[in-house]
């Protein structure tokens, strides 16, 4: 079956703009029935790179070609997002979880390295805790989830289930939005440019994909990780925090690593919410040092 790829000008936009990022190296497949958006290079041990919210595979771009030198480097938009198929419902971790299991039978990948930035750390931790024997090992970048962040997760969601919100989102959304976004998220402000806005923007502003974000926000508080489970994790972890993140505090970088017995933590100064944007080199020495090493 032919897969139909646009389906909006923004649709067009984010494609052009990952088809060109990753020239040779994307397709679409199916997972669980939705076509999704894939990256795929290298070869060795597989490495499997989980985005967060409203985010897509754009946001890997500066580690993605140098990871694939040593390993198999494989990265996918997660459901609603960027250029993957959009739905209005079923969006909660353990589906985002599910997919993953799915993706990794899809290219018969028994386990991997989970790489996930902040909701795609909480999908790695989900995956780690309902499947162990698919994991080995994890890297959590600012990841989403954790009970130190539910005040402000339980805020989202009283805000995601106003009727209205999806029509107010589409309504106010602006690449100056997206910019004052980026800035908050970001410590690092040199990497914010015209590209790197147009990318977030458009990946957001997919057919139906405020539909889709809202959706997963209302969920939420459904589908929180079973907290207690963390402390059974016994793959090796890497957590890297951005010491002045503003989304979630570095307090829960801490007090993962405290739980998690076989984990070692970096936290990286000046750094906001996303090392894989602000200090991709940093980072990359850091993978590559923990893989190599344990």
């Amino acid at each position: 079956m032919k897969l139909k790829i646009y389906r909006s000008k923004n649709d067009r936009i984010i494609s052009n703009i990952q088809n060109d990022v990753f020239k040779g190296y994307y397709k679409y497949i199916y997972i669980n029935g939705l076509k999704t958006y894939v990256i795929e290079k290298g070869e060795g041990i597989p490495i499997i790179l989980i985005h967060g919210l409203s985010a897509c595979v754009y946001t890997w771009r500066k580690i993605f070609y140098p990871l694939s030198k040593r390993f198999h480097v494989y990265a996918y938009d997660l459901r609603g997002c960027g250029c993957s198929e959009k739905l209005r419902y079923n969006y909660s971790i353990d589906s985002f979880t599910e997919d993953l299991r799915e993706f990794m039978d899809y290219f018969k990948i028994d386990r991997a390295i989970l790489i996930g930035n902040s909701l795609g750390g909480e999908i790695g931790l989900n995956m780690t805790i309902k499947y162990p024997d698919r994991v080995n090992k994890l890297i959590l970048i600012d990841t989403a989830g954790y009970k130190m962040n539910l005040k402000k997760t339980n805020s989202l969601v009283k805000l995601a289930r106003i009727s209205l919100m999806p029509q107010l989102i589409n309504i106010f959304t602006s690449k100056v939005l997206v910019a004052c976004a980026a800035r908050f998220l970001l410590d690092n402000h040199k990497v914010i440019n015209d590209e790197f806005i147009n990318a977030y923007y458009c990946g957001f502003r997919t057919k139906r994909g405020v539909y889709g974000f809202v959706s997963l926000i209302r969920n939420l508080s459904y589908n929180e990780l079973y907290f207690e489970k963390i402390k059974e994790i016994e793959k090796p972890t890497l957590i890297i925090w951005g010491e002045n993140d503003r989304l979630i505090s570095s307090k829960d970088a801490y007090k993962i690593a405290k739980e998690i017995r076989n984990s070692s933590l970096v936290i990286f100064p000046n750094c906001g919410h996303g090392a894989q944007e602000e200090y991709s080199k940093k980072l990359i020495n850091e993978i590559n040092k923990f893989i190599l090493s344990t």
